[in-house]
C-alpha cells in the first residue's frame, strides 16, 4: 500500500480516477487512490461517492439509482459502500458494511425499470487492511453515457422518508454537478448534458467549450439589434427548449403567444446559445422566417428585416434546399412530394437546428401545411424550433407559452430602456402599474417608456397609451388576429371582455350557443386570445383576456357585435348582487359565486356546490359564499332546508345584509315549518332599511296570525294585534288596489280578534273594549267595528251589582267612545251611525 501524505492533489486524484474508470478498473486500486490518513479523502465529486452501507429496501435502492443515472449522464463514476462521514467534509472513515444484498443483477433490473434503458453497472467487493483493521468495501463502476441524450426517469419514485414528495419524478433528467446528484433545471444545466461532457481534472466537467467548435457551425441569423439587442430572464423558457433537445421522439418545438411578448427574442437568444455550446451532431442553425418588418416600441416605427424568408411551403421547401447544397431550378415543376423526400435526405447530411419565425403571418391553411412538412422532414437531425401567436390545435407537450415578462425580469427590463437624459426614473410602484397595463410585454412596455422618455409624466404617458399613443403598438401586436376571427368568435371574445373573467357556463348562457358549436369558438380564439384561469373545479373551465386584447376590444366593441349592449346588459345582470371591493380576495369571491350561480341556472347543482367549496375552504366565514353554498343546496336536486338555513344564518351572522339572504333564509324556515324562526327573520328584515318593507310586513303579519293560531287567550290577541299592526304599517307604500286588498286582510284579522275577544273569559269587557278602540284608530272603521266597541261597553254596563270604581271606569269609557265617535264622520252613513251609537250611550250614561 502506499504511504499516507499529509496533503492530497485533488487533481491528481481526479486524473488517476478518471484513468481507472475508463478502464472499467474494479480492483483494489480506486480505493487506495482516495486513501488519506486514517480514511479517505475528505472529498466526494463528479468521479465518485462514498456511502456508509447498502440496504436493497424499495427507498434504498431508488436512492442508489439516482446516484447511479445521476453519474451516468455525466461523466461516469464509482460508488464506494462503507465508507462513512464522521466530521463534515473533513474526515470520512471505512466502516463495516453488509454487503450481503448488493446484488448486481437487481440493480440492473430496478435501473431498467425505473428508466427503461440498461446501464452496464459493474460490482465488486474489495478487501483492504486500514491501520491493522480489515475492512471489505464494496465498489460499484458507472459507465459514462456514450448515447447523444441523456436518460430520464420514466416512473416517479418511491415517497422520500416523513414527506409526501418522490425523490424523483416522471420525466426528470438528473446529472452529476460537483459532490451533488440534482435535476437539470437551467440552460446550463441542459448545456452541460447535452455536450460531449469532457472531464478535466482541474476544473471538471463543462466548465469550458472547445475553442473550435464556435468556428464550425454554420449560421445565419439575423442582425441581433434588429430582433433584441438586449436580452433579460426567460432562464425557464430557455431551459425548457434545451430540454427539448434531449426528447427523443418529439423533434418540433413551437412557441406560442401573444404578439410583443418576446417569442422572436427567445428563439433568437437559443439560438446564439446554441451556436457557441451545441450538441454533438448539429452543423448549422437556420433561421427562416415570414416576417417582412419588425416594429419598434421604443421607436413607434417598423423596420425592414433582411434574410431568408418565404411565403407558403414550396418556397419554404427552397429555402431548406438552398441551404442543403441542391438545385431548386426545377421545383417549379415537380411534386412536392418528390421534394420533400428530397430535402429530408439532404438534412441528414446537413443536420441542423431550424428556427421558423412568425409563421402565423401566413394564412391558417398555408400555416398548417408547413407544420405538417416540418414534422415529415423532423429527426434527430433536423429539429425545428416555430414562433407563432396561434396553437392551432397543437398538443400542451409541443407548445411552450410564452407570456409577458415576470415582475423582477420587467422591473430590469425597463431600467434599460429608459432614456438617460429624461434624468427620471420610475418607481417601483409605477413599474407594477407599467407591466400590469401592458401583461409584461416588452414590446408594448417600450411603446409606453416612449412616451415616457419624450418628457411626458408617466401618468400621462400612460393615459396617452391607453389611447392613441398606443395604438400602432396594439395593432402591431394583435390587430390582425382580432380582425381575421369569425364573427360568432368576435362576439365571444367581447362576451369575455365584458364579464373580464368567466366559466365556460357563464359564456354559454349569454351567447346562447350550444355546446358543440361554443366549444368551436372557443377553440378558435384559444390559439391566441383567451387565458386559461385557475379552475374552481375541475370539470369546469374559466376564462380571461390579456389587457393588450381588452384595450382593442374595448375600442372595437361595437363592431364586435351587433347585440353588443345587449350583450353588456346580460352580463351586468349577472354578476348582479356580486360583491366586489378592494380586498385581494374579492375577485376570486366574486368569480367563483358567478360561476356557481351560471352553474345552478344550468342545472349543475354539484358542480356549483364544488365550485363555492374550493373557496368556501379557503375563506371559511365569507358571508356571500356562505350564502351561495346556501342557495346551492336548496335546489330541487338537492332540497337540504336544515343545512341551507344554518348556511345563511352563519353567512348573516358574518356580516351579510342582501334581502336575497333573509329571502331565502325565510324560505328554509317556513319549509321546516318552523314558524318561530320564520318570525324572527321576518322581524329582522322589517327593521333594516332598503329592504321591501311592505312585502316583509305581510309576512311577518302572516306568520304571526299562524303562530296566534296555536296560542289561546290573551296570547293570541296579542299576536293577532301585532300582525295588525305590522300589516297596518305598510299601507302607506302602497298602490290604491293593493291598499284595497290588505284592507280586506286586515278586516280579516280584525275579526278574529273580535271572535277571541268574545270567548275569552279572562279580561273585562272595558278591556275588551280598549282593544276594539284601538283598531278604529288605526283605520277600521267599518260600522261593525263601532258596533263592537259599543257592544263592549254595553255588556259592562248589564253587568250585575257594578261598583263606584267600575261606574267611574265605564264612565271614562263612555266619554271616549263620544269623542272617538265624534271625530269618524267621514260620511252619511258614519254620521248616522255615531249619532245613534251617541244616543244609546247617552242613555248608559243616565242610567249609571
Amino acid at each position: 500500500m502506499p504511504s499516507i501524505e499529509s496533503d492530497f492533489s485533488l487533481k491528481e486524484i481526479n486524473t488517476r480516477m478518471l484513468r481507472l474508470l475508463e478502464s472499467i478498473d474494479l480492483s483494489s486500486e480506486p480505493l487506495k487512490i482516495l486513501l488519506y490518513g486514517n480514511g479517505f479523502v475528505p472529498k466526494e465529486g463528479a468521479l465518485w461517492d462514498y456511502k456508509s452501507e447498502y440496504k436493497n429496501d424499495a427507498l434504498s435502492l431508488a436512492k442508489t439509482v439516482l446516484r447511479i443515472v445521476s453519474f451516468y449522464n455525466t461523466c461516469g463514476g464509482y460508488l464506494i459502500f462503507g465508507v462513512k462521514e464522521l466530521q463534515r467534509d473533513s474526515l470520512f472513515a471505512p466502516v463495516k458494511v453488509d454487503l450481503s444484498e448488493l446484488n448486481q443483477a437487481q440493480l440492473r433490473d430496478t435501473i431498467r425499470r425505473y428508466t427503461s434503458t440498461s446501464i452496464d453497472v459493474c460490482v465488486n467487493t474489495i478487501q483492504l487492511k486500514i491501520e491493522d483493521v480489515n475492512f471489505e468495501l464494496g465498489l460499484l463502476h458507472i459507465p459514462k453515457r456514450t448515447s447523444k441524450l441523456p436518460i430520464k426517469f420514466v416512473r416517479n419514485g418511491p415517497l422520500k422518508e416523513g414527506s409526501n414528495k418522490n425523490i424523483f419524478c416522471i420525466d426528470q433528467t438528473y446529472f452529476r454537478f460537483l459532490d451533488e446528484c440534482r435535476p437539470a433545471q437551467t440552460p446550463e444545466d441542459w448545456q452541460l448534458l447535452l455536450s460531449s461532457r469532457t472531464f478535466n481534472p482541474s476544473t471538471g466537467v463543462g466548465s469550458s467549450t472547445p475553442f473550435n467548435k464556435i468556428s464550425t457551425l454554420y449560421h445565419n441569423l439575423p442582425d441581433r439589434n434588429l430582433i433584441c439587442s438586449k436580452f433579460i430572464g426567460r432562464n425557464e423558457k430557455i431551459a425548457q427548449i434545451w430540454e427539448w433537445l434531449a426528447d427523443e421522439f418529439e423533434y418540433m418545438k413551437i412557441l406560442s403567444g401573444d404578439g410583443g411578448k418576446g417569442k422572436t427574442s427567445i428563439a433568437y437568444k437559443f439560438a446564439t446559445d446554441f451556436i457557441h455550446s451545441y450538441p454533438e451532431g448539429f452543423e448549422r442553425v437556420l433561421w427562416l422566417s415570414i416576417k417582412q418588418k419588425q416594429f419598434s416600441g421604443l421607436n413607434n416605427e417598423y423596420f425592414e428585416l433582411e434574410g431568408e424568408k418565404f411565403h407558403d411551403v414550396l418556397s419554404f421547401l427552397e429555402c431548406l434546399a438552398i441551404n442543403c447544397a441542391l438545385d431548386t431550378t426545377e421545383y417549379s415543376e415537380i411534386s412536392l412530394s418528390l421534394i420533400k423526400k428530397e430535402v429530408k435526405d439532404a438534412l441528414t447530411e446537413f443536420p441542423a437546428l431550424i428556427i421558423i419565425d412568425d409563421l402565423d403571418s401566413l394564412e391558417d391553411e398555408e400555416q398548417k401545411n408547413v407544420v405538417d412538412t416540418c414534422r415529415y422532414l423532423s429527426s434527430n437531425k433536423a429539429r425545428f424550433l416555430i414562433t407563432t401567436r396561434k396553437k392551432l390545435g397543437y398538443t400542451s407537450d409541443q407548445c411552450i407559452d410564452v407570456p409577458g415578462l415576470p415582475k423582477e425580469d420587467f422591473e430590469e427590463f425597463i431600467s434599460t430602456i429608459i432614456s438617460k437624459s429624461t434624468r427620471k426614473v420610475l418607481t417601483r410602484r409605477e413599474v407594477e402599474r407599467l407591466h400590469q397595463a401592458c401583461d409584461g410585454s416588452p414590446l408594448l412596455s417600450a411603446s409606453i417608456v416612449r412616451l415616457f422618455n419624450l418628457g411626458m409624466p408617466f401618468q400621462m404617458a400612460l393615459e396617452q397609451w391607453k389611447g392613441e399613443g398606443g395604438e400602432d403598438a396594439r395593432n402591431a401586436a394583435l390587430e390582425r388576429e382580432v380582425e381575421s376571427l369569425s364573427p360568432d368568435a368576435k362576439r365571444i371574445l367581447l362576451i369575455i371582455f365584458y364579464f373580464k373573467t368567466c366559466s365556460y357556463t357563464e359564456i354559454k348562457q349569454v351567447s346562447d350557443h350550444g355546446d358543440i358549436k361554443l366549444a368551436e369558438l372557443l377553440e378558435e380564439l384559444k390559439s391566441l386570445f383567451l387565458v386559461n384561469e385557475p379552475r374552481f373545479i375541475e370539470s369546469e373551465e374559466r376564462y380571461s383576456i390579456s389587457n393588450t386584447t381588452a384595450l382593442i376590444v374595448e375600442r372595437k366593441a361595437s363592431n364586435m357585435a351587433i347585440d353588443h349592449k345587449r350583450i353588456d346588459t346580460a352580463v351586468k345582470q349577472m354578476r348582479r348582487g356580486v360583491k366586489r371591493s378592494n380586498k385581494p380576495n374579492s375577485k376570486e369571491i366574486g368569480a367563483a359565486i358567478s360561476q356557481a350561480d351560471a352553474l345552478l341556472k344550468d342545472h349543475k347543482v354539484y358542480d356549483a356546490i364544488s365550485t363555492v367549496d374550493s373557496v368556501l375552504n379557503q375563506y371559511k366565514k365569507h358571508p356571500d359564499l356562505l350564502l351561495m353554498k346556501g342557495r346551492c343546496l336548496m335546489h330541487s336536486d338537492i332540497l337540504d332546508y336544515e343545512k341551507s338555513r344554518q348556511l345563511i344564518k352563519h353567512s348573516i351572522n358574518a356580516g351579510q345584509n342582501k334581502e336575497l339572504a333573509f329571502d331565502l333564509l325565510y324560505i328554509c324556515e317556513t319549509k321546516l315549518e318552523n314558524n318561530t324562526g320564520a318570525i324572527e327573520v321576518c322581524s329582522k328584515a322589517h327593521e333594516q332599511s332598503g329592504f321591501n318593507n311592505s312585502s316583509w310586513a305581510e309576512r311577518l303579519a302572516k306568520e304571526l296570525v299562524q303562530r296566534s293560531f296555536r296560542r289561546k287567550g290573551d296570547s293570541r290577541i296579542s299576536d293577532l294585534m301585532e300582525s295588525s299592526s305590522v300589516l297596518g304599517s305598510s299601507l302607506k307604500s302602497l298602490s290604491n288596489l293593493a291598499k284595497e286588498q290588505k284592507v280586506l286582510e286586515l278586516s280579516e284579522i280584525h275579526d278574529l280578534i273580535w271572535s277571541e275577544l268574545e270567548n275569552v273569559t279572562d279580561l273585562t269587557w272595558l278591556s275588551k273594549y280598549d282593544t276594539c278602540a284601538e283598531l278604529i284608530e288605526r283605520g277600521d272603521i267599518r260600522t261593525l267595528s263601532f258596533r263592537r266597541a259599543f257592544s263592549c261597553i254595553e255588556r259592562a254596563y248589564k253587568e250585575p251589582r257594578p261598583s263606584t270604581k267600575k261606574k267611574e271606569a265605564l264612565e271614562i269609557v263612555i266619554l271616549k267612545f263620544s269623542k272617538l265617535l265624534s271625530k269618524t264622520k267621514s260620511n252619511e252613513v258614519q254620521v248616522k251611525l255615531c249619532e245613534e251609537l251617541s244616543n244609546e250611550l247617552s242613555k248608559i250614561s243616565v242610567n249609571i
